[in-house]
């Protein structure tokens, strides 16, 4: 397996997360830090690490954002994320995680989505 194919989500990891984020409290007690990170930890491991979820998240914080991981990893990039935008930290998080989670979606065959900054297509 090359790196480039180990540092994508999965597409089953992706509709997990996705349902995880819009489903939380199906899945955890109290939606809060702890709880979002011992939830992400565990579906980590309950895949053999093949989900890269976490290392791919604190990534995209990194070259989106500019705040490098430290020793609280990424749920401290987020909480560091928060603080700069004046959010709460799951807040930062369901923002953050559904850019990551909306780069990794598959794109639909015959179909060209567009973006509002996308520029039109000359024909």
């Amino acid at each position: 397996m090359s790196d480039e194919t180990k540092k994508r989500l999965r597409p089953s990891d992706v509709r997990n997360l996705i349902k995880f984020n819009h489903r939380m409290s199906m899945f955890i007690w109290s939606p809060d830090r702890w709880s979002i990170m011992a939830f992400v930890h565990g579906y980590e491991y309950g895949t053999s690490n093949k989900c890269r979820f976490t290392e791919l998240l604190g990534a995209h914080i990194a070259k989106q954002y500019g705040l490098k991981t430290d020793s609280g990893g990424w749920s401290h990039q987020i909480a560091r994320f928060a603080e700069h935008r004046s959010l709460e930290w799951i807040d930062a998080y369901l923002l953050l995680s559904s850019e990551l989670l909306n780069s990794a979606l598959a794109p639909i065959p015959g179909v060209e989505l567009r973006n509002s900054r996308a520029k039109p297509r000359k024909t």
